[in-house]
């Protein structure tokens, strides 16, 4: 009994053009992406900030390789996710009231030196001025 191989092999074959385009499609995609960063990154100005989303999503990894290989420093490309993430989120966060929100910072604006002791809810700042930790405290505790 012989076995026809034809089929098998034009099914093998489509499957690796499937394959090729798939992947010269998300090289095209990536580097479309990461030029749109770049320059929303050198006019201080998001553009198509969805779409940059979107594509990081995606193809995080191979957008980050790009981004390193064009020379874009590891701190400059996560303050521009940063940048990317909060004028995504800006619209919702302006629409809670003032009263109702929740500002968490990060341990690392805080001093070395902060008399701070951790607690269940996190740092209480004391206030020591050794940090702008306590300035921006107290100016959002003013703003409510």
């Amino acid at each position: 009994m012989a076995f026809d191989f034809i089929p098998w092999n034009h099914l093998i074959y489509i499957i690796g053009e499937i394959t090729v385009i798939v992947i010269l499609g998300a090289l095209v995609i990536s580097f479309i992406l990461v030029i749109i960063s770049l320059y929303s990154i050198r006019q201080k100005k998001l553009y198509f900030p969805k779409l940059i989303k979107s594509g990081l999503v995606f193809l995080e990894g191979l957008m980050k390789a790009m981004f390193r290989f064009l020379g874009l420093e590891d701190r400059e490309m996560l303050s521009f996710f940063i940048k990317l993430h909060n004028s995504m989120n800006e619209p919702e966060f302006t629409r809670i009231p003032v009263t109702e929100r929740a500002i968490f910072m990060p341990q690392c604006l805080r001093s070395s030196q902060c008399p701070a002791h951790l607690t269940p809810e996190g740092l209480k700042c004391r206030n020591c001025v050794q940090c702008t930790v306590g300035e921006t405290r107290v100016l959002l505790e003013q703003l409510g």
